[in-house]
This record gives C-alpha cells, sequence and structure tokens, in this order.
C-alpha cells in the first residue's frame, strides 16, 4: 500500500465542558498548528556495561502551538473569556485552580481523498498573548499541552 501525501486544510478549537468533557461550543478556526506528543524517557545502566539495559516512559503530553485562530463572529463570548473564566466565560477572572480545557479536531487530506483526523484533548494554555497592530487583523498565537491524542483515519 503507497502511503499518500496529506494537506493540512482544516482545524477547530472546542471549548471543554465541566470536568474537561467536550461541548458543542466551537469556539475558532485554527492555522499553523504543531502537535508533538511526547514521553520523559528514564533510561537504566547498569555498572560493568557502557551499554544501555533498560528503559521506561512516564509523564506523557502532547505540545500544541496555534499560529493563528479566527474565532467565529456569531459566537457570543470570545476565546479569552473562556480562558479567563476557566468555564463560565464572564470574561474575568474567576478565583479558581481549575483551568478551562480545550479540545483540537484537525483535519488532514490525503492526495487520494482520505481523511486523516487528529483529535488532541484535555488542553491547557498557560497564556494567551494577543498580537494587536495598527491596521491588521487581530492575531492570537497560543502554546499549551494536552493530556491526550487519538489519530484515525476515516
Amino acid at each position: 500500500m503507497a502511503e499518500g501525501v496529506y494537506f493540512s486544510n482544516a482545524g477547530t478549537l472546542t471549548v471543554a465542558g465541566t470536568g474537561g468533557t467536550p461541548t458543542a461550543t466551537t469556539v475558532s478556526a485554527i492555522q499553523g498548528v504543531k502537535v508533538e506528543p511526547r514521553f520523559d524517557i528514564a533510561k537504566a545502566y547498569g555498572w560493568g556495561s557502557i551499554l544501555r539495559l533498560g528503559a521506561a516512559q512516564y509523564n506523557f503530553e502532547v505540545d500544541i502551538s496555534i499560529e493563528w485562530i479566527k474565532w467565529d463572529p456569531t459566537k457570543t463570548t470570545w476565546l479569552g473569556a473562556y480562558w479567563l473564566g476557566a468555564g463560565t466565560a464572564n470574561g474575568s477572572v474567576n478565583d479558581t485552580n481549575t483551568p478551562q480545557t480545550y479540545q483540537a479536531v484537525l483535519t488532514y487530506t490525503s492526495e487520494t481523498g482520505t481523511l486523516m483526523k487528529l483529535t488532541v484533548s484535555g488542553i491547557v494554555f498557560k497564556n494567551m498573548p494577543i498580537d494587536a497592530k495598527m491596521g491588521e487583523w487581530v492575531r492570537v498565537s497560543l502554546e499549551g499541552s494536552g493530556s491526550n491524542i487519538v489519530i484515525a483515519n476515516q
């Protein structure tokens, strides 16, 4: 079976509800997304050999960076209001230690028409920088990490 070349052409960012369950609230389209699942690796060596005797993986995370966001103008609440309110979407800082979580769904299309869907869930963003230059569109670039990833061909 020949491998196809995939083209990244669609992505959405969804606010997760109570307990991290995704809701139907898709707040924005996203582009320029980099996803990097990773483990920390512990290596074991013995006293009498220079060769590695074993390895163990731990601390799984999915690093995600988004270069560009265009929020849905039909939504009454902007993405940053969810981030500040940690679930309340009231636009002011909510006094809670539970962060707002998100889910990113990315769709890739191969040259043969096969779709690959990549879903990163449990995403948290440490900060929400907004780049607003005079005479240009407001740009929001995000970096965060998710707790899980699912990759499926459709």
